[in-house]
C-alpha cells in the first residue's frame, strides 16, 4: 500500500526578538525520558559557544537547560576556529556492551571542524580566512554521559581546498543509519587552480560544490571511538560504489541536475512509516528548503519543497527533525515516524546573519 506525505504550513515558533542565541548550526536533538526534547546548539557568535535547551516536542527552545563541555583533544579551540555537534546518534544496547550503550548514554557526534591559521586582519579585526589558511573538516566525537560531555576524535573527510584561502565550507552532518553503515552528508569542492591571493582583498569563495556523502560501518565506528581511534570512511565514487578516498580524492554528486548544488547545514533520517531515507538541503538565492525522499539513501529521485523565500537577503540552513508520533521513531530522531516536524530558522545573510525567525512544519505520513 502506497503512503501520502502531507506537509503541513510553515509556522513561526520563535520570532527574532525572543531568540536567545543565533543560529549557526543544524540543532542536535534527544527525546528526553519525561517525553520533552532536548537541544544541543552550538553558537560561535557569542560566549557561552555550547549550550542547551529544553521544551515540547513543538517547542524545544522554551527553556535553557545548561552547558556542554568539549574535549578537543589536541585539535583547535581558539575562537573562531573550533568545532560544532551538528548531529548525533544514540548507540543502541545491542550494538555494543559498554555500560554508557546499555543505559542510553553513549553517543557518536558527527562535527563540523573550522579552522583558521591565522582569520585576524592587522587591525584585529577578524575576516573569514582574509590573510590565513582555511580548513574545513568533518570529523567524530563521543560521549559517554548523554552529551553533557563530549570528546573529539578526529577528521574523517576533508575537501582539496584546504590549506588555500578559499571559504570552501563542507557544511554538515547530516546523517541516518542504511545498511549498517552511518551515511553522512557534506558539500564536496571540485578541485580548481589555487590563485594566489592579496590578504587585503579577503578570500576566494569556492563556489564550484555539490552534495556528496561518505560510509562508515556502525559497528567499526563505535568500537574504534571507544578506543579513540577512527573508523574506516570512504567517500560516493558514482553508480552506488564507495571507495573514494575521504581526505585526498573528491567525492561524486548524489544528487543530479539542478538539485546538484544544494547546502548540506541541515539534517537526515530514515522514516519508518515510509521505510524510506529523508534529507533535508537548502538551495540559495533565493533560498528553498527541500526535503528529498530516497528508497535506498543513495538515489533520490523524490523532493518536496517545504519552504520558498523570495528575499535574496534570507536563507534557510540548519533545519531539524523532531519526532512527534514516539513509538515509531528514535530518542535521537535519526529516525522519524509517521508525524514529525521540520524546524528551520529564516535567516539572514552577511552583515544580517544574526536575524533569525525560527519555523516548523509539521509533516504527516498516512
Amino acid at each position: 500500500m502506497s503512503r501520502t506525505i502531507r506537509i503541513g504550513r510553515p509556522q513561526l515558533v520563535v520570532d527574532d526578538p525572543q531568540m536567545p542565541f543565533t543560529f549557526d548550526s543544524t540543532l542536535c536533538t534527544l527525546r528526553q525520558p519525561n517525553g520533552e526534547v532536548r537541544v544541543w546548539e552550538t553558537d560561535l557568535c557569542s560566549e557561552p559557544y555550547y549550550e542547551m535547551y529544553q521544551g515540547p516536542a513543538d517547542n524545544p527552545l522554551q527553556r535553557r537547560a545548561g552547558l556542554f563541555a568539549w574535549d578537543h583533544n589536541g585539535y583547535n579551540s581558539r575562537w573562531p576556529s573550533s568545532v560544532w555537534v551538528q548531529s548525533f546518534y544514540q548507540v543502541l544496547p545491542e550494538e555494543c556492551v559498554h555500560p554508557a550503550a546499555q543505559t542510553g548514554d553513549l553517543l557518536i557526534g558527527f562535527i563540523h571542524r573550522e579552522y583558521y591559521s591565522n582569520p585576524y586582519l592587522p587591525d584585529g579585526s577578524f575576516a573569514h580566512g582574509a590573510g590565513s589558511c582555511n580548513g574545513f573538516y568533518i570529523g567524530l566525537a563521543v560521549s559517554f554521559d548523554r552529551g553533557l560531555h563530549w570528546k573529539y576524535i578526529g577528521d574523517v573527510v576533508s575537501n582539496s581546498h584546504n590549506g588555500f584561502k578559499e571559504f570552501a565550507n563542507m557544511g554538515g552532518v547530516p546523517f541516518f543509519k542504511v545498511d549498517g553503515q552511518f551515511q553522512f552528508f557534506f558539500n564536496e569542492f571540485l578541485p580548481e587552480p589555487h590563485v594566489p591571493q592579496d590578504p587585503s582583498v579577503g578570500y576566494v569563495d569556492a563556489k564550484m560544490h555539490y552534495l556528496s556523502a561518505a560510509r562508515c560501518n556502525v559497528r567499526e565506528t563505535v568500537e574504534a571511538l571507544l578506543e579513540g581511534k577512527l573508523p574506516t570512511v570512504r567517500k560516493y565514487s558514482g553508480n552506488g560504489v564507495w571507495d573514494t578516498d575521504p581526505i585526498f580524492e573528491t567525492g561524486a554528486p548524489i544528487l543530479s541536475g539542478d538539485h546538484q548544488r544544494c547546502d548540506a547545514h541541515a539534517d537526515a533520517a530514515y522514516c519508518s512509516a515510509l521505510g524510506k531515507y529523508l534529507l533535508l538541503t537548502y538551495h540559495t538565492r533565493p533560498s528553498h528548503l527541500c526535503l528529498y525522499i530516497s528508497p535506498d539513501g543513495v538515489r533520490f529521485d523524490d523532493y518536496v519543497t517545504l519552504y520558498a523565500e523570495e528575499n535574496d537577503e534570507i536563507m534557510t540552513p540548519y533545519a531539524t527533525f523532531v519526532g512527534i508520533s514516539t513509538d515509531d521513531s528514535s530518542d535521537d530522531f535519526s529516525t522519524v515516524g509517521r508525524e514529525f516536524f521540520v524546524f528551520f530558522p529564516r535567516k539572514g545573510i552577511g552583515a544580517k546573519y544574526d536575524f533569525d525567525q525560527w519555523y516548523r512544519c509539521r509533516i504527516t505520513v498516512g
